[in-house]
């Protein structure tokens, strides 16, 4: 769990790709993936909000992002500020 976590306050994409090694983004199945499986409870911090690498269809300018523990999806400018980044391999 140590190293997937990549957890920043600014605009994720560069984040995980600074990492090297393969580390990305999970796309927002990945994630919602996580929370039907019941895994986001191994993960800590499952109640913050966090990108995907999935672009909103209808505002390019936005992505996905999903509350582990709730399931909930939305989506936000890609500057936003406030959403943590979960880098996966």
């Amino acid at each position: 769990d140590d190293g997937c976590q990549c957890v920043k306050k600014t605009s994720a994409q560069v984040g995980c790709e600074a990492l090297g090694g393969g580390w990305r983004l999970p796309y927002q199945k990945e994630l919602m993936q996580a929370y039907i499986d019941g895994s986001w409870g191994n993960l800590s911090s499952a109640d913050s909000q966090y990108w995907s690498a999935t672009t909103f269809s209808d505002y390019t300018h936005g992505a996905w992002s999903t509350i582990l523990y709730r399931g909930e999806t939305g989506y936000t400018a890609k500057t936003g500020a406030l959403i943590m980044a979960r880098c996966v391999r």
